[in-house]
């Protein structure tokens, strides 16, 4: 049986680009809302706590992350694949 992704071309491509989603990370839109990790009560619970703005932090780890060569050429050899992505999503 085939994996079927949760991520549909429609999602995918109603996605945010990096610097979209660190713009969205230090807007007071985002800001605004009620952080998770404000501490945990006993009875398994967590306390909200205020959003802090890490775009700084995000920007900072983006500009040192690099690819390794094998990463680069899995990459370069996926894409020129025939019906290959026409995107493709890296995560460290």
């Amino acid at each position: 049986m085939a994996d079927k992704s949760v991520v549909t071309p429609e999602r995918f491509a109603a996605g945010m680009t990096f610097d979209e989603y660190v713009r969205y990370a230090g807007s007071p839109e985002n800001l605004a809302r009620e952080a998770f990790g404000g501490g945990y009560r006993p009875d398994g619970g967590s306390i909200g706590g205020p959003r802090r703005d890490n775009s700084g932090a995000l920007r900072e780890r983006y500009a040192k992350a690099r690819l390794t060569e094998q990463q680069t050429a899995a990459v370069t050899w996926l894409v020129a694949q025939p019906d290959g992505p026409a995107k493709i999503l890296v995560i460290f």
